[in-house]
């Protein structure tokens, strides 16, 4: 019988907002971490990414890795022997440190070395807080070793969905399944909340970082929450948690009778009042308030977001009317030949040598030109900007080289973005999310998605994700501003590689 619940729970999942208890709950869950070092040795090792149980080591007994200091130490470089059965990318991984120049990946090789020198049962708890970091260097490795998986990193870059995705899931299964879960009684992944997005917009909701197997793989996933029961006041010292999934039934003598141990949410949630669930079960039939779901009706941030998405639909519709009524304007300023014209012209030209096609395109007309540059003075701060959006979607700097149906196209899209500025502000995000340096902008949202679009077309959504992906994320808003500059360099370059070096005075300011 399992000596920390009297069950087996091999995996647990926890969620939470940023001083939500996710810490604590994890070094909590042995009993011998709250007794003198002098009286028991640790049981409770942390691998800690973020330094977020530091303050916890002079009053808990647990051991403390540091995967950063690891790295430091040059864990990372390390070569040991593969052993007989060990998977093609275990034996890659244990023999190649050549990851010295990626971050990411050279935690995660210290760290996948560090857990793979655990002798089994040496501890009973095992904790990664946060696993994030450590998934984000996983991809980072794999993609640079497509060969562990017998691949090559054309599959990886062309169809990361068909290989790239399925091969990191394998890899984590094979970690979490069997690394972790033979060598501890319980293995705790703590994970961030970051925003939900649905149909290209956000729901209000927040749900765990991290790959979908990562709650497959889990026996037990609590999103902890510490907010107050009424505004105004402090916060409980034990939060509570949402249940998102249990594999802890207590059985009875026929199916009927079979029920969960944990109600749908746990009013104190700490690994003693588990235990106590799993000594004495809840009555389904008769939940406490507190331990039933809470409402589920729109917040007002929801009801917000809703009326954004239906003022952004409107504002594209009155783009659509507004552009159209501008190119047929525009088509009226433009002189058409009289019927005199062509027949003097037809006459002055000798039948053999009048063409029979045009000679080619008619480039944008002054007016097109002027009311482009008004339009981009509007809405760029600097005639670099518009150049760089003029580069990025026309493959030009300047709006004279374009023909007169590309200039309606670029008025077009230049109104549709002037409307769009009549759109009412987001809500408040609330809580900020990790990030470095500085969240990204919408601008740098909208043209990473444009810029995308343009040059894959199709297959825009899925090389957005398999990049978004590569950092861990699965929304651009989970970007920092470095990481979205970077990527509109590159799409700058992969759109243009000729322009991306070309100088001269085409600035349309």
């Amino acid at each position: 019988m399992n000596s920390l619940w009297g069950i087996n729970i091999p995996i647990i999942m926890v969620s939470g907002k940023v001083n939500d208890g996710k810490t604590l709950f994890a070094l909590t869950i042995d009993p011998n971490c709250r007794k003198p070092k002098s009286e028991a040795k640790p049981t409770t090792l942390v691998y800690d990414q973020e330094g977020s149980a530091d303050s916890y080591k002079d009053s808990l007994n647990f051991e403390h890795k540091d995967t950063r200091a690891a790295v430091a130490a040059g864990v990372h470089r390390e070569v040991i022997a593969p052993a007989d059965g060990d998977p093609r990318w275990v034996q890659i991984l244990k023999q190649k440190a050549d990851v010295n120049d990626s971050p990411a990946a050279s935690m995660f090789r210290a760290w996948y070395l560090s857990l793979l020198d655990v002798e089994p049962r040496q501890y009973t708890v095992g904790v990664c807080d946060t696993f994030t970091p450590l998934q984000e260097g996983l991809i980072d490795w794999l993609r640079r070793h497509p060969e562990a998986f017998g691949r090559t990193a054309n599959e990886y870059g062309k169809a990361s969905s068909m290989f790239l995705w399925p091969d990191v899931k394998n890899m984590l299964a094979h970690i979490l399944a069997v690394d972790c879960r033979l060598r501890f009684e319980t293995f705790v992944i703590n994970l961030h909340l970051k925003n939900e997005w649905s149909d290209g917009r956000k729901t209000g909701n927040k749900i765990a970082e991290g790959l979908d197997v990562l709650e497959k793989l889990a026996t037990l996933h609590l999103e902890l929450d510490r907010t107050p029961k009424e505004k105004g006041k402090e916060a409980p010292r034990v939060p509570a948690a949402i249940l998102k999934k249990e594999r802890l039934v207590k059985f009875g003598a026929t199916p009927e009778e079979d029920q969960p141990i944990l109600p749908p949410r746990l009013p104190v949630c700490s690994p003693d009042a588990i235990r106590k669930y799993i000594a004495s079960p809840p009555d389904f039939a008769k939940l406490s308030v507190a331990e039933r779901l809470p409402d589920s009706s729109l917040t007002d941030d929801q009801k917000l977001l809703i009326q954004q998405d239906v003022a952004r639909n409107n504002a594209e519709a009155e783009a659509i009317k507004l552009s159209a009524l501008d190119l047929a304007r525009a088509a009226a300023a433009r002189p058409e030949p009289t019927a005199k014209a062509h027949t003097a012209a037809a006459e002055s030209t000798p039948a053999a040598t009048q063409p029979q096609q045009p000679a080619g395109p008619t480039f944008a007309t002054t007016g097109q030109q002027q009311e482009m540059m008004g339009l981009l003075k509007e809405l760029f701060a600097s005639g670099a900007e518009a150049q760089a959006w003029m580069a990025a979607k026309y493959g030009l700097n300047n709006p004279a080289g374009l023909t007169t149906a590309d200039a309606d196209g670029v008025l077009a899209e230049l109104h549709k973005m002037k409307a769009a500025k009549t759109m009412p502000p987001e809500p408040s995000p609330g809580e900020p999310e990790p990030g470095n340096d500085g969240k990204v902008t919408q601008g740098q949202r909208d043209q990473i998605r444009d810029m995308t679009m343009k040059l894959y077309g199709d297959r825009g959504p899925d090389e957005q994700a398999a990049w978004l992906k590569t950092l861990g994320f699965s929304s651009a808003m989970s970007c920092s501003y470095p990481q979205a500059a970077a990527r509109i360099l590159e799409l700058q370059r992969l759109a243009n590689p000729a322009g991306a070096a070309a100088t001269g005075d085409g600035s349309p300011f």
